[in-house]
Formats: C-alpha cells, structure tokens, sequence
C-alpha cells in the first residue's frame, strides 16, 4: 500500500466533482481492498479545508504527506481511516460527518489503541466532525477537544515518517487472541471483537432472547470464530443463562483453565450427553466441521 498526500487526493477529489476514480485507489492500495465511501471522502475534504484556514498562509505542504488511507488489517478486518507512521509515533485520524453522542468516538479511538498498541509506538489519536467542524483527541484513554493549531502542530512533526509494508507491520497474529493460550486476558476481557462480530454477536444473542433456537456460525481459518463463540457465550452467562460447550475434538490446556478455574461447562464430543441437560438455556458446539458423519 502507498501513503498519499492528503491534498493531492482531495484536489482529485475535487476536480472528479466528488468522486475518486477506481484506477487512483487500485494504484494506492492494489490488493488491499480499499473501500471509501463519497461521503466519507466529503469528510475527508472538509478536514483538509479546515487545515487550510487554519494554516495561515504557510505553504509547507509536507505536513499531509505519508497518510494511508482505508487501511484494513488482514484477516481482522479492522479499518482505520487514516494512518500516518514515524520511526516513533502513530498518527490515526478518524473522520465522520455526524456523531449521535460524544461517547462513540471515545470508544472507537480506544479501540484503535487497542490494535495500535501492539506496534509499540507513541499513538495520536484523533477524530474529526464534520457538521461540527472540531477535532477530538483520546487523552488517557478520555477524549478532550483539540483546537485546530494544536492538530496543524501534530501534522508538523513527521520529519521521521517514511513508507512502510503495513501488512508486515501489523502481524494479524497479534490480534487474534485465544481463549486457550490467553485465557485469563480472555476472561478480563482485554480484546475487542471487530465490528463485524459484534453484529454478528449482538444479533444472536438478542434471537436467543426472542426464542429462536438454532444458529451456524461459518468463516475461514483464523478469522476469529473461536473468539466469537467463546465470547458469546461468556456474555450469555452474565445475561443469567446456563450454558454448555461441547467441543468436537480433545479438550486442551485452555478448556481445562476455563473448566477447573472459572466453572465452565465444557465437554469433549464423546461426553456430550453430559452437557445435554434439561436445566442447560443455551448448547454451543464448536469445531462441528470435524464430525464425520
């Protein structure tokens, strides 16, 4: 993936009368699947227009060099609007043209420091609202306004950015935690599921709710279906549900913590008579692909 310069983009932006062409993307971020959507791109254009009000005639356009745009994390799924990286610092600014309450963007930045954390920088952490032209910025783990020449200062200091291979740098192993090999951060809760699993999650669990009583779970190794399920079920028990696991397969070092120190109903396949109790509210079976039938 290429970094752009932010006022180049939107200058195309501008001249293509609001749209960005596909071939310019393919160029920027071939087989990264880039995906930005024409009123993000008008945030994006309202930000650039605010920075040049507030530049006061200073020309030094270096300032929005080394951005990357619409970077996904492979695998994860996790986006970030733009990135900009230093020998020392991140730079994530994340731009939206309405919000419903302060408290979003609170929680989508310190999410984002939870998947930058691991690249063992100094992070920035900004956001910016278009209809109410402020910027935010996470300050120990709470957002404070930013006034726009503390931002233009923030944009000055990028004498140490360069080019990076993003994919090598956000190893997609450091996010997918395990409730096996992590099991007390799993149990602390020290991970985020992507956006896309909690729908998928919020959705089941409130069809639970409503009775609806079977599901299927499907996705490709390493996407997180492990975490989901697990996840899902440590929030059914909180809800006051009994629930059981049967684990089509041997029960590892993971199943046993999770059994022995925190009271999980767990159950290897060839035991799951056991977990099919009339006192038992939710039954999950995972690995079921590895049933012969």
């Amino acid at each position: 993936m290429k970094s752009i310069d932010l006022k180049s983009l939107v200058d195309i932006y501008r001249a293509n009368g609001g749209k960005i062409d596909k071939e310019y993307l393919s160029l920027i971020g071939k087989d990264y699947n880039i995906e930005i959507k024409e009123n993000e791109l008008d945030s994006l254009e309202s930000l650039v227009c605010k920075i040049e009000e507030n530049l006061n005639n200073n020309t030094d356009y270096s300032i929005y060099n080394y951005f990357y745009l619409g970077y996904k994390i492979p695998q994860i799924g996790k986006e970030f609007d733009l990135l900009r990286i230093s020998e020392d610092m991140i730079l994530n600014i994340e731009y939206k043209r309405e919000i419903p309450n302060i408290d979003k963007i609170e929680k989508q930045l310190n999410r984002n420091k939870y998947y930058l954390n691991f690249l063992g920088k100094h992070m920035v952490l900004i956001a910016y609202v278009q209809l109410e032209s402020k910027l935010y910025i996470l300050d120990n783990n709470y957002i404070r306004e930013l006034s726009f020449f503390e931002f233009i200062n923030i944009l000055k200091d990028n004498k140490k950015c360069k080019e990076y291979n993003l994919n090598k740098l956000f190893k997609t192993s450091y996010y997918l935690i395990s409730p096996f090999n992590k099991t007390d951060a799993f149990m602390d809760s020290l991970y985020f599921l992507t956006e896309q699993q909690e729908n998928i999650e919020k959705k089941i669990i409130v069809d639970i709710e409503n009775g609806k009583k079977s599901f299927v779970i499907q996705g490709d190794a390493g996407t997180g279906k492990t975490l989901l399920v697990y996840d899902m079920a440590k929030k059914l028990v909180k809800n006051k549900l009994k629930v059981n696991i049967i684990h089509c397969g041997f029960l590892n070092n993971g199943h046993l913590k999770l059994i022995d120190k925190y009271e999980w109903g767990i159950f290897a396949i060839k035991h799951y008579k056991y977990a099919l109790n009339k006192n038992i509210d939710v039954i999950i079976i995972d690995e079921v692909q590895r049933i012969r039938m």
